[in-house]
């Protein structure tokens, strides 16, 4: 079970602002409240071995709650436990953070307690739910440390891509939710790898010093990535890569280049082209408009 302690006790350090804090509890009722829970044992190990001194707050607003609070507040909302997610804190604006344990691999996200109040109690939390990283860990670094992260259930249902915190070396750096393994597969497909606009400016200077290219006419792929350059980087909703032009000549990887392409369901889909290489991009629309309503 992916739960990553690690990342976890790092975040709610920077949430305290890299004051110490404690972690661990041997408090009788909580390990017999957790015990009359159908939860993996790897997760009720992980809830008593981090389970937090004291409030840790987003600046003194949400999250992640104490023992007290995980009990009191579960039972209180008891369609997340009844569906197989447990509250483990709360977002800014209110929506729970919670870990999904009917799946047993630890994958986390966001309740929507708009969703959950406006419905009946008693009905699915899973209809409010949208999962936002591979554990509880790896969501928490991500509300804390990486720019552009979901923030809320809102902000995650707009980003179609799972954010995972082991493919990010710099914990400041950007947020590569083009890590999902849907788009590692996908790129896998033709041998690419991820780059970012000045790799692809650095590429396309080294082309122009061969000379001209029979795949190079289109002058204006060129001129719209030199006015666009900046939006030819990896984040939530683009991902950048390229690959050797003659890997879509094997074993019908055209074909199904295509085909997992339209399934990713991209809103815009960009490329440009050497003699040896193909630089693509495609992007996700996270505003609201673009996915109609609800």
């Amino acid at each position: 079970m992916r739960l990553r302690p690690d990342l976890f006790r790092r975040a709610v350090k920077r949430l305290e602002g890299g004051r110490s804090m404690t972690f661990g509890c041997s408090d009788p009722a909580y390990r017999d409240w957790l015990a009359g829970r159908p939860l993996p044992e790897e997760l009720t190990g992980f809830l008593l071995e981090n389970a937090l001194g004291g409030e840790a707050s987003f600046d003194g607003l949400g999250g992640m709650w104490t023992p007290e609070s995980v009990m009191g507040l579960n039972d209180q909302e008891s369609s997340l436990p009844a569906c197989g997610l447990l509250g483990v804190g709360s977002a800014v604006n209110g929506d729970f953070l919670v870990v999904d344990f009917a799946k047993g691999d630890g994958e986390s996200g966001f309740v929507s307690h708009d969703l959950l109040w406006e419905r009946n109690r008693g009905g699915d939390a899973r209809l409010g739910y949208v999962p936002a990283a591979r554990s509880i860990g790896k969501l928490l670094h991500g509300l804390t440390a990486i720019d552009g992260f979901p923030m809320d259930y809102d902000s995650a249902k707009r980003s179609p891509l799972m954010y995972d915190a082991d493919r990010v070396k710099n914990p400041s750096g950007p947020c590569l939710g083009n890590t999902a393994e849907d788009i590692e597969e996908f790129i896998y497909l033709v041998r690419g790898q991820l780059i970012d606009h000045p790799g692809i400016e650095a590429a396309l200077q080294w082309a122009d010093e061969l000379g001209p290219s029979p795949w190079d006419s289109a002058e204006s792929r060129r001129i719209d990535f030199a006015e666009h350059a900046h939006e030819w980087d990896n984040d939530m909703q683009t991902v950048v890569f390229e690959f050797r032009r003659k890997n879509l000549g094997f074993l019908n990887v055209s074909l199904r280049f295509a085909q997992e392409l339209l399934s990713l369901a991209p809103t815009r889909f960009q490329w440009l082209a050497t003699e040896e290489r193909i630089y693509a991009r495609i992007h996700w629309d996270r505003r609201p408009e673009t996915f109609g309503p609800v």
